[in-house]
């Protein structure tokens, strides 16, 4: 079966993305992708043939994951239209992406944090945390909020359901005192000078910067790196829309 793929679809499917709790930095890139295979079949209709030949470009053209990256992307697509098309997601062997040498240890995360901390980095200090022990991509850590921080835990958007993060106790005690000390109020804890969230340029700039005077490889010291560091880190829950009244619940108990 053919399917028309116009340039007004794209457009819903834009308005679909950020409806749907989508971060900003995947709405571009679901969308460069989407473009990216648009321009690639030289015309609107789009069949299974025109789908497993995209999938053989990819894989030539580009690494496992990235092509990877691509056909998530075009297939998040043909679920919007519901389109009965899909493209196969190859099964990707970790050490297939992933260069020898390249991860961080943890004495090297050890050492990043005692660098954050005689630079007297809070803010990145406890960003690197953060990263390490919960998972989160780096654009998630606006969801975390002074509230959150007293809560113990923060929601991010999935759709029609909810992922929530839990705090590790420790860091969370931690977290309240540096929201005490910085004195904030609202909004994410993470933030530039203007108040909004500590975008992912800046987190990389730090990042590298921080490594000077250390020993470790800057191409290591990435926000992706850091979330493979340890081990165990925060619980994490999918919960169903009713997630939301967690909070009304929780102030009924504590009155």
């Amino acid at each position: 079966m053919c399917y028309v793929m116009t340039q007004d679809l794209l457009l819903r499917y834009d308005h679909y993305l950020g409806a749907n709790g989508y971060s900003k930095a995947t709405c571009q890139k679901y969308k460069g992708d989407l473009q990216q295979f648009y321009n690639y079949q030289g015309s609107e209709t789009v069949d299974e043939e025109t789908c497993r030949a995209y999938q053989r470009y990819l894989m030539e053209h580009y690494t496992p994951r990235g092509a990877c990256s691509k056909i998530v992307a075009v297939n998040t697509f043909f679920r919007f239209t519901d389109w009965k098309v899909r493209m196969d997601v190859p099964k990707i062997n970790r050490s297939t992406v992933s260069n020898a040498g390249m991860e961080l240890t943890t004495s090297e995360y050890r050492s990043l944090l005692n660098a954050a901390k005689s630079q007297r980095n809070p803010r990145l200090y406890y960003l690197i945390q953060i990263l390490a022990l919960t998972k989160i991509s780096v654009s998630e850590h606006q969801y975390i909020t002074p509230e959150a921080v007293e809560q113990g835990f923060f929601l991010i958007p999935r759709g029609n359901s909810s992922k929530v993060v839990v705090l590790p106790n420790a860091l969370r005690k931690e977290l309240a005192a540096f929201v005490e000390s910085m004195k904030l109020k609202e909004g994410p804890i993470f933030s530039s000078r203007t108040g909004k969230p500590w975008d992912r340029a800046a987190i990389h700039k730090s990042l590298k910067r921080l490594c000077r005077g250390t020993k470790i490889d800057p191409e290591k010291v990435t926000a992706r790196n850091l979330t493979h560091v340890v081990a165990f880190g925060a619980a994490v829950y999918k919960l169903d829309e009713r997630v939301k009244h967690i909070n009304g619940a929780r102030d009924k108990e504590e009155h």
